[in-house]
């Protein structure tokens, strides 16, 4: 009995874990809008004609609508089963870093940009408007 659910335990493990990472096997689910809690603002993530991904501010509290792009050229990593080989900006601050992009298990986009080893990791809320 113990052996019976151990497994049975395990293997559902092993589905939810699998369940959970599924957006980051596919190059077009950053294809979305998503909420930045921190400043709170809206992102919209498209893809370019190239294949690669643009994301860019379509709301914010502060300045209502704006058009800012944060990343372009962002590129899907299959390997490493992530997008990066881009650039991020923060308007707020005149920083751009290298940026590091993938789903959490949660589904929350988490959001790394670094600049010479030094950097910041934000999650980001997908929504449906």
């Amino acid at each position: 009995m113990k052996k019976f659910l151990f497994t049975l335990t395990a293997l559902l493990i092993g589905v939810v874990a699998f369940a959970q990472n599924a957006k980051n096997d596919k190059a077009d689910s950053i294809v979305g809008k998503y909420f930045i809690e921190k400043n709170d603002s809206k992102v919209e993530f498209v893809k370019n004609a190239d294949g690669t991904y643009k994301g860019f501010v379509y709301w914010s509290a502060e300045n209502g609508a704006e058009d800012i792009i944060l990343v372009n050229g962002l590129k899907y990593n299959a390997e490493k089963k992530r997008w990066d080989g881009a650039k991020i900006s923060d308007p707020t601050r005149g920083i751009k870093a290298n940026c590091t992009i993938l789903f959490t298990k949660e589904g929350m986009l988490q959001v790394s940009g670094k600049v010479m080893g030094i950097g910041e990791t934000h999650l980001w809320k997908p929504i449906s408007e």
